[in-house]
């Protein structure tokens, strides 16, 4: 994705990289903790729900090619799987 921006020379434009579905940090770290077999410790911090949005539009329009990269509902435990167990 990265290199596509690059081909196609974007610049002075803010374009998320990001699969499109919101995960709290809690899922994450949840998600995390199961694949490593281990609990964090965990320090909650309140972040205002609206500062989280993220939109994809400008990476689908310009790559659309993300359509096809397994971006889903499933995203998140591929990613933790790919990459937990690389860590232990």
């Amino acid at each position: 994705m990265l290199n596509r921006l690059l081909d196609l020379r974007v610049h002075g434009r803010t374009v998320n990289a990001a699969s499109g579905i919101s995960y709290s940090a809690e899922e994450i770290v949840t998600a995390v903790e199961a694949a490593l077999g281990r609990r964090a410790h965990r320090v909650p911090h309140e972040v205002p729900p609206e500062s989280l949005r993220i939109s994809t539009g400008r990476m689908q329009a310009y790559v659309p090619e993300t359509a096809h990269f397994g971006f889903g509902p499933v995203y998140l435990d591929g990613l933790i799987a790919r990459y937990a167990p690389a860590t232990v």
